[in-house]
């Protein structure tokens, strides 16, 4: 998964991993209590308040199958998920990789099943970070983004920069800091959720 961007050495992973700093640092201003990460092939960092924690595990490039279907239904049936919660948990879902099963087997299905009936969209947002070419994935997680309650869809900024202009006009000013807006709040804010969709 080195794609390059932006016509620099820079690839797609190195470009997720600085939105997902961004993102944590942002979330761990809110939410005091620190903020629960999960991985499909390592334990999960708990509770974490200082940003800088991930920045070690960040360093290793990710390995072994993308089961996040088993990896979100676990998720989902936290109890801080469970319906009828005053508190929201937003997820975000960063990944390089199409969704496989346990036998390392294209699997989408089984996610969009998780995602349709495991997953209550009144206490649980979703923000699928993208960094993948996969064509499947794509159109399939922009279907979610269309029908989906409170699910939102981030590609990479220049990918998202072209969708916005085409959607508004080649001069509207979409910068990076309107993009870690809609990176935390597509899921939540109508608004920034149809930012960058359009008819093609």
């Amino acid at each position: 998964m080195q794609f390059t961007v932006d016509n620099t050495k820079r690839t797609r992973w190195d470009e997720l991993k600085e939105i997902v700093k961004i993102v944590l640092e942002i979330s761990t201003i809110f939410d005091q209590n620190g903020v629960d990460i999960y991985f499909l092939n390592r334990p999960p960092l708990l509770k974490v308040i200082d940003p800088r924690e991930i920045d070690e595990v960040l360093e290793h490039p990710p390995e072994g199958y993308s089961n996040l279907a088993r990896a979100l239904e676990y998720i989902f049936g936290l109890n801080i998920a469970q319906p009828n919660r005053e508190k929201k948990m937003l997820v975000f879902v960063a990944t390089d990789a199409e969704a496989t099963n346990a036998d390392d087997m294209s699997d989408l299905t089984t996610l969009e099943n998780v995602m349709w009936n495991k997953r209550d969209a009144e206490t649980t947002h979703v923000m699928f970070l993208l960094c993948n070419d996969s064509e499947a994935s794509v159109k399939l997680l922009s279907k979610w983004d269309r029908e989906m309650d409170h699910v939102d869809l981030l590609d990479d900024f220049l990918t998202e920069k072209d969708k916005v202009r085409k959607q508004h006009g080649q001069e509207y000013p979409f910068n990076y800091g309107e993009y870690i807006m809609k990176a935390i709040l597509g899921a939540i804010d109508e608004e920034f959720d149809s930012l960058g969709e359009y008819d093609e």
